[in-house]
C-alpha cells in the first residue's frame, strides 16, 4: 500500500497510518515510506495499543486534518498512479455531495475484478440491507464532517463496521453519490482476518438486529 501512495501523481494529501503495535518490521517500513517521500507530502504516523481495526480508523479519522476521508487498509493498495487525481475531479464534479460511491475493485488471491456498482445502483440499498454490502469503503470518498455529526465506526465490528456506518448515514436520510469510477483495490488472501469464518459471521451476529431495525426506516432513494 506504501508505494501506491507514494507512486502518485497528484500528491495534496496527508498520509495517515495507524499501527497496533507491530513487532513484525512494519514501523521500519514506514520509517524508509518517510523518508523517501522527500516531505513531497505530509506523513503522520500513530501508534496505539491494539483495540481493533474499528478503533484504528476512528483514530485516523479523527486526526486527518483535511475535509474528505478515503480508508485504505495495509493490505490494499490505490489502484494507479491516477488515483488521487481522480478523486480530486469527482469531488469537483459533485460539489453538493459529502459521500461519493465508486466501483468496487477487488483483487482475490492475485485476480482482480471491478464490479461496476454504478451501474447496478438501484439495487446497492436493498442489498445492503439485507446484509450484501457492494460499497466498498476502500472506494469510498466521505466528507469528515459526516464522522464528526452521525458517528464512527462502531469498535463492537471485526467485519461489517462499515455496514453499520451506511445504515446510521441512510437513517438519517443522508445517501451517497455513485460514480463510475475507482480508487483504490481490496485485496484478499489467506492471512485476511475478514475472510475467517468465526470473525466474519460473530461481527454479522451483532449486525442482523441493527439490519431488521433499518429495514423499517429506509426508502431507498434513486442517485
Amino acid at each position: 500500500m506504501l508505494n501506491s501512495v507514494s507512486q502518485q501523481e497528484l500528491k495534496n494529501f496527508e498520509h495517515i497510518i495507524v499501527d497496533g503495535g507491530s513487532t513484525d518490521g512494519t514501523l521500519k517500513k514506514i520509517a524508509d515510506y518517510s523518508k523517501h517521500s522527500n516531505g513531497s507530502f505530509p506523513i503522520k504516523l500513530l501508534s496505539y495499543p491494539p483495540k481493533g481495526i474499528s478503533d484504528a480508523m476512528n483514530k485516523g479519522i479523527e486526526q486527518a486534518q483535511g475535509d474528505w476521508i478515503i480508508v485504505v487498509q495495509g493490505d490494499d493498495y490505490l489502484e494507479n498512479t491516477q488515483s488521487t487525481q481522480r478523486m480530486q475531479r469527482e469531488i469537483i464534479k459533485h460539489p453538493s455531495s459529502a459521500w461519493l460511491v465508486g466501483n468496487f475493485v477487488r483483487n482475490y488471491f492475485g485476480v482482480t475484478y471491478n464490479t461496476h456498482t454504478y451501474a447496478i445502483r438501484p439495487l446497492l440499498y436493498r442489498l445492503l440491507l439485507r446484509g450484501i454490502n457492494l460499497i466498498s469503503h476502500q472506494n469510498m470518498l466521505m466528507k469528515k464532517e459526516l464522522f464528526s455529526k452521525y458517528g464512527y465506526f462502531d469498535t463492537r465490528y471485526t467485519t461489517h463496521m462499515d455496514t453499520d456506518l451506511y445504515l446510521r448515514l441512510l437513517e438519517n436520510n443522508v445517501f451517497p453519490t455513485t460514480i463510475d469510477a475507482s480508487f483504490t483495490v481490496l485485496r484478499r488472501h489467506l492471512g485476511a482476518a475478514s475472510i475467517r469464518p468465526d470473525i466474519y459471521f460473530s461481527s454479522l451476529a451483532i449486525l442482523r438486529p441493527r439490519l431488521k431495525e433499518a429495514r423499517k426506516k429506509i426508502k431507498w432513494k434513486r442517485t
